[in-house]
């Protein structure tokens, strides 16, 4: 009887195999990924598409060495609020030269305020001049409290740039000693030319 050598060791032989099959697999897999997350023509594609501050600034940071990065940048000023005076409903405000605030400084508004609101319930009118600073967010919303003891009331101003010229939103006055004071108000605004 002719008895069968076996060589080596047939179980170690398939987990090798196995093994260069799964590195070749992720291998391809993390090539796939860097070959798709670095195409700056997709991404600012992408960009172009979601059309916000945020996916713009997010292009550039990603591919800040992109021919697209220039035209990204002009893309986020043009979403950016336009610099100066805005005039709405019971509403008045001042935007910066950079369009990232709402500001008091070169401001053309009276008394040289940020914002001026117009303050009306059913029983009380009032002229509320700000002279705070108050940030724009990428998204173009902007919100602000400002809180006085000594009247024992609250004003709340929340609004949204919908676009370079646009933006709308509400204002809120809260008295706690007087509840015919309350009120809140939706204005739209735009910059005067």
């Amino acid at each position: 009887m002719k008895s069968k050598e076996i060589h080596g060791n047939p179980g170690a032989e398939l987990r090798g195999i196995l093994s260069i099959k799964f590195f070749s697999l992720t291998s391809f897999i993390i090539l796939a990924l860097i070959i798709g997350c670095s195409n700056p023509e997709k991404a600012f594609q992408e960009a172009k598409n979601e059309n916000t501050i945020n996916a713009y600034e997010k292009f550039i940071k990603e591919f800040p060495k992109s021919v697209k990065v220039d035209s990204a940048m002009v893309r986020i000023m043009a979403l950016r609020p336009v610099q100066g005076k805005w005039v709405g409903n019971d509403i008045e405000f001042n935007i910066s030269s950079d369009g990232i605030k709402i500001t008091k400084l070169e401001s053309k508004l009276e008394n040289s305020a940020s914002i001026i609101l117009i303050v009306q319930t059913s029983a009380y009118r009032e002229t509320q001049f700000l002279f705070d600073n108050i940030d724009i967010q990428n998204d173009g919303s902007f919100d602000f409290i400002k809180t006085d003891s000594y009247s024992q009331s609250t004003l709340k101003i929340e609004g949204n740039f919908t676009s370079s010229t646009e933006a709308s939103g509400t204002f809120t006055f809260k008295n706690y000693g007087y509840d015919k004071l309350n009120g809140s108000t939706t204005w739209k605004a735009h910059p005067v030319k």
